[in-house]
């Protein structure tokens, strides 16, 4: 028999497809589909609905949009794409104010994992791999000058997401 909590735990993982399609994405392209924003908030009704423990629906809104705000001035300082901000403030609802830290410091860290790596010989070793796979794409933004920044969200919303399941 199904209960609640797994039907909860189904949801979970239906919101972590768009989350790693988003990192795919801003890998391949450096562009992240509002798609993976919308669906993502299409979703979260159903984790109000099916979690075990009662959410603050309120206070996730807000933290949505605060999150929204502080990540556009980034937008407008060159520092954050749109669909970063987008993905990134769709994540902050789900986390709501008991775990925007969490997201915030999990993307941060990840954040600077992926510098290093991209300042390192270890760049040149991924983005082989990816020309081994076929893929160009992803092998040329590897080399590129700046950062798939999607990637390192979809971190620390996976870990936000995982934080979620009872």
């Amino acid at each position: 028999m199904t209960g609640p909590n797994e039907y909860h735990t189904y949801v979970i993982a239906a919101a972590t497809l768009p989350v790693l399609y988003a990192a795919l994405r801003d890998l391949r392209e450096f562009r992240i589909p509002n798609e993976c924003s919308l669906l993502l908030l299409a979703l979260y009704p159903l984790h109000v609905w099916l979690a075990p423990t009662a959410v603050d629906v309120a206070g996730a809104v807000v933290t949505g949009g605060i999150t929204f705000a502080a990540t556009f001035v980034l937008y407008l300082m060159n520092k954050f794409g749109g669909g970063d901000v987008k993905v990134f403030a769709a994540l902050a609802v789900w986390a709501g104010p008991a775990l925007v830290g969490d997201l915030v410091i999990v993307t941060t860290l990840s954040g600077g994992v992926l510098a290093l790596v991209f300042l390192s010989r270890a760049r040149i070793a991924v983005a082989m791999a990816f020309d081994h796979a076929g893929d160009m794409n992803a092998r040329d933004n590897v080399l590129a000058e700046r950062l798939p920044y999607g990637v390192t969200i979809a971190i620390g919303g996976i870990a936000v997401l995982f934080n979620l399941i009872a």
